[in-house]
């Protein structure tokens, strides 16, 4: 049987910062919950941009794995 990993990602924007980090995380666990999918990970962040692109350009994600129940 082939590997499968099934994640929440929310996309968002801005500087890498403690506070953005955690309005992103807060709002995918809110998606996740109104989903009824469970988090099975700590969250990894995903950075793309360098840093001295504006923040309003960055495109960073956040990530939670999860298990949607599905085979």
């Amino acid at each position: 049987m082939p590997f499968r990993e099934e994640n929440g990602v929310r996309r968002f924007s801005g500087g890498r910062n403690a506070e953005n980090e955690a309005a992103a995380l807060q709002r995918l666990k809110d998606w996740m919950t109104d989903e009824a999918l469970s988090v099975l990970s700590p969250p990894v962040f995903a950075y793309f941009d360098p840093p001295w692109t504006p923040g309003f350009l960055r495109r960073n994600e956040v990530m939670l794995r999860t298990d949607s129940g599905k085979p």
